[in-house]
């Protein structure tokens, strides 16, 4: 590489330094080529600052890009036909919106650190991590931040063997604050050395399974899942029954649930779910429904007859659950959070009640 011109400096040949050309110039000449040379340093630091917030800006405005208006969103349709003898349906199965790209951070010594996403790359802020701590003789102790407008935090971590205790984002939800469970962004959550520190980063999902070795042993545990949930109950009877009621249903015999989505959190499409319910069993559990708020519709079939639909749960906030609480046909439903404090939401787990229907003819 050619060696920069400076007309102030002179290039001498000195064959006492074993014939290396050396450059020597008198203190002006170095004060000039430093001043050049801080320069240019300067100016590129400043350029790849700029570069830096210039991307970051551009990748908020492309992630603010893909949220498709929810009158504009494609419109499809799952159906699914329940037997008598399976109790749950996961609507939306192992899938789960893709996991962004997060900035690489280095790992600090006796700090939790890492970023709050959104699936469509957005910062989330104010996002609770908490992080505990235990020692010899059984002491506990734990520390939490709160994410910043960039989504980033930094806990320090008690001395032991250290474990997430909360991961939680705040979100508005039909005009209240709602809390709602993190998503580990590797897929992984467990205890780890507190002095040697960790990079943690996390996703906000509107729904997805949680952690898949609980959702293979417990299926039907609305907890395993981040999207929201619906237990349908229902009364059944025999064929040929002298104590049946007329609201009841007669065993074998088939009614069918469809819930059309009204509202939703960071979605791709408009899918509504047509669940078609032998009877035989007096309850269905309709898990891992995407977070938003939906018409639920109920008919007997095969005549389509429109069927009673109750409310079961007490629900202390009345913004929630199932508007009128009892109805024929159709009703509205919002989801029900079990708590609205993300100091207290666990990471990795579902943060919604079900909401309880009553079903009869």
């Amino acid at each position: 590489m050619a060696l920069p011109v400076f007309r102030r400096c002179h290039l001498h040949l000195n064959e006492t330094w074993n014939s290396a050309p050396h450059l020597r110039c008198n203190y002006a000449d170095y004060t000039f080529m430093k001043k050049f040379i801080l320069t240019g340093i300067t100016a590129a630091v400043l350029v790849h600052a700029c570069s830096n917030t210039e991307t970051d800006v551009a990748a908020e405005t492309m992630a603010a890009s893909l949220q498709v208006p929810f009158d504009q969103l494609p419109v499809t349709n799952a159906v699914f036909v329940v037997d008598g003898t399976t109790n749950y349906v996961n609507v939306m199965g192992n899938q789960r919106k893709p996991i962004p790209t997060f900035p690489s951070v280095a790992q600090k010594k006796g700090w939790a650190v890492g970023y709050v996403k959104d699936t469509y790359g957005k910062p989330v802020p104010g996002a609770v991590i908490g992080v505990r701590s235990s020692a010899y003789g059984g002491f506990t102790s734990g520390s939490s931040a709160v994410t910043n407008e960039k989504g980033y935090y930094e806990v320090m971590i008690p001395w032991g063997v250290a474990d997430f205790y909360a991961g939680a984002a705040m979100v508005d939800y039909e005009g209240s604050p709602v809390s709602m469970s993190l998503f580990p962004a590797d897929s992984s959550l467990g205890s780890f050395p507190g002095p040697a520190g960790i990079v943690k980063n996390w996703v906000l999902l509107p729904y997805g399974q949680c952690r898949r070795a609980s959702v293979a042993s417990q299926p039907h545990f609305s907890s395993n899942y981040f999207g929201a949930s619906i237990s349908i109950e229902y009364a059944s009877y025999d064929k040929g029954d002298f104590f049946a009621q007329p609201d009841q249903f007669e065993r074998n015999s088939e009614f069918e649930i469809k819930l059309i989505p009204q509202e939703l959190m960071h979605a791709t499409e408009k899918r509504s779910f047509t669940i078609r319910k032998t009877v035989y069993y007096n309850s269905l559990n309709v898990l891992n429904i995407p977070v938003g708020k939906y018409k639920i519709e109920a008919r007997k079939l095969p005549g389509g007859e429109p069927l009673k639909l109750k409310s079961t749960f007490y629900n202390p906030r009345p913004e929630y659950g199932m508007k009128p609480s009892e109805a024929t046909g159709s009703a509205m439903i919002t989801f029900i959070p079990k708590s609205s404090d993300a100091g207290t939401t666990i990471p990795y787990g579902g943060n919604w009640e079900d909401v309880r229907i009553l079903v009869s003819q």
